[in-house]
């Protein structure tokens, strides 16, 4: 049996979450399936260390654990989540990456700070930033104001970089959608800017630079669909912003879910290049998976 992890914030940010993982619940039939949701909320090591003073820890988990009831059954997900933990730990992202980490974790759904449309320098948290970060199983980000009835109808998009191996990615987005009953879509967003190229060469040219740069990665498209076992997947592709293109194309699709892989940058790397997985997480409409390119992932 496969366990949907689920965050629970106690506050008004893990509603999301919350809803989505009722969703998805009822959408992959849970009752007579083979997966199942549990309920993670992790008091952290600061938080306990205040409370001590006042209150014995079993007083502090009973609280928690009465909380943490309470969203719940206001979600509707009381008997879909009826495993449900409070553990203690270092912080919030440590505790949930060695949680995620035990063999039979299918994903990890989490929230994030800002909600759709949201214009806000934080957007997601410390603790999906983190988690997405050392990936420990697929993490799937969903916005704090997402309601289960507003989640999309259409296909599940998996986006493709064609200068990446997405193995798992590619695997995980094949399941999901087999098991959500939905039709699969491979989406690629073709940069259309920033080519130094495009500034070397006569304006007249300009349209006949884009259109071969457009067949090129269309070529490329194919053949990693060819190796990710996607031959024959309908496919599409935009020119533009990468982040801003996937955005909206799972928005005008009505996704339930974008599913990318990661480059596994790490945090070096990270202050000079952005990772798009990260990005498009803090800033779709649609809740996004981000999965590592391991065999865990493919489960």
């Amino acid at each position: 049996m496969m366990e949907w992890l689920v965050g629970m914030d106690l506050s008004d940010r893990g509603q999301g979450a919350l809803d989505y993982a009722r969703w998805l619940s009822e959408a992959l039939e849970v009752g007579s399936g083979d997966d199942r949701f549990v309920g993670i909320h992790v008091l952290e090591q600061a938080e306990l260390r205040q409370l001590l003073r006042y209150h014995h820890l079993e007083e502090i988990e009973s609280r928690a654990r009465a909380l943490a009831d309470k969203l719940v059954n206001q979600a509707g997900m009381g008997e879909r989540l009826a495993d449900r933990r409070v553990i203690c730990g270092r912080s919030a992202e440590v505790a949930l990456d060695e949680v995620a980490r035990r063999p039979g974790t299918r994903a990890l759904v989490i929230g994030r700070q800002a909600r759709r449309g949201e214009t806000r320098l934080v957007r997601l948290g410390r603790v999906a930033r983190r988690l997405l970060r050392s990936l420990p199983a697929p993490v799937v980000v969903v916005p704090p104001d997402l309601q289960g009835g507003e989640i999309g109808s259409g296909p599940v998009m998996l986006a493709a970089s064609t200068n990446a191996d997405a193995t798992g990615a590619a695997a995980f987005a094949r399941k999901f959608a087999a098991d959500l009953g939905r039709p699969l879509s491979v989406v690629h967003v073709v940069p259309g800017y920033d080519y130094l190229a495009a500034e070397m060469i006569p304006s007249a040219m300009t349209g006949d630079f884009y259109r071969d740069l457009k067949e090129d990665h269309e070529r490329r498209l194919l053949a990693w669909m060819h190796a990710h076992d996607l031959t024959g997947v309908p496919h599409q592709m935009v020119t533009g912003s990468v982040v801003d293109g996937l955005a909206q194309l799972a928005r005008a699709a009505q996704a339930p879910l974008v599913v990318c892989g990661s480059r596994g940058l790490g945090a070096g790397m990270r202050l000079f290049s952005s990772s798009v997985a990260s990005d498009l997480a803090a800033a779709c409409q649609v809740p996004v998976a981000v999965v590592p390119n391991a065999p865990h992932a493919a489960s």
